[in-house]
């Protein structure tokens, strides 16, 4: 576990912390900035976590970064995890592209909504 300071939000799923990688929040898609959600979502994401210091969890059936080189993480945010956070406000969806341990428990939270 890595315990970090966010310093930007860039969008519903990603931002960015002290050291300068860029985080991917495992197993959420967020909408796309371009559409009204998608800056609802990033403006949520901004109040949950933006300028706070929280822990990086590693999943090990995910790699360690996605393919443009963003570590791949779930959030938490002392004992919450953001990444269903965002699922259970209707900020974002379940990504089921990569596995991933929770997905069984984020896909039945997607479910109940």
């Amino acid at each position: 576990m890595q315990y970090v300071k966010v310093i930007r939000v860039i969008d519903g799923d990603t931002f960015e912390i002290e050291n300068g990688d860029k985080v991917r929040m495992i197993g959420i898609d967020a909408p796309e900035l371009k559409d009204n959600e998608g800056l609802e979502s990033k403006d949520y994401l901004e109040f949950l976590i933006k300028n706070k210091y929280v822990s990086l969890l590693k999943d090990e059936k995910n790699n360690n970064k996605d393919f443009y080189g963003r570590l791949l993480r779930y959030v938490y945010l002392d004992d919450s995890d953001i990444n269903l956070k965002m699922i259970e406000e209707g900020y974002a969806n379940v990504y089921t592209k990569f596995k991933f341990t929770k997905s069984k428990e984020y896909i039945n939270l997607n479910k109940n909504k």
